[in-house]
């Protein structure tokens, strides 16, 4: 099940890159919050609600390295899954639609 979820997750990062909408993953020690409007790390937490706490950016930045052929080797929580769904649920409408969300 988590090789499956794991899958999914690497799909909806790659089509967003081919609907033109790609995410900007460079976690760094200086960027560590992840816009979900903007799709990519900054320095501190914006003035909205759509952003992930270091810990989940992390985890997103992980998941973008991940090589398909090793993805059975891949583990994250439950609790990480869902987190990381609902970001990915948030971002790519908000992406679609020209940022233009409240």
């Amino acid at each position: 099940m988590n090789t499956l979820v794991i899958f999914i997750f690497t799909f909806l990062i790659e089509l967003s890159k081919h609907l033109g909408f790609s995410l900007k993953i460079i976690f760094t020690a200086a960027e560590t919050f992840f816009d979900l409007r903007e799709g990519a790390f900054i320095n501190k937490s914006p003035q909205h609600p759509d952003y992930l706490f270091p810990e989940s950016g992390k985890l997103l930045s992980d998941l973008l390295m991940v090589d398909l052929r090793n993805i059975r080797y891949y583990q994250l929580a439950k609790q990480e899954r869902d987190d990381l769904m609902n970001s990915l649920l948030t971002f790519l409408p908000t992406a679609r639609f020209g940022n233009k969300r409240d």
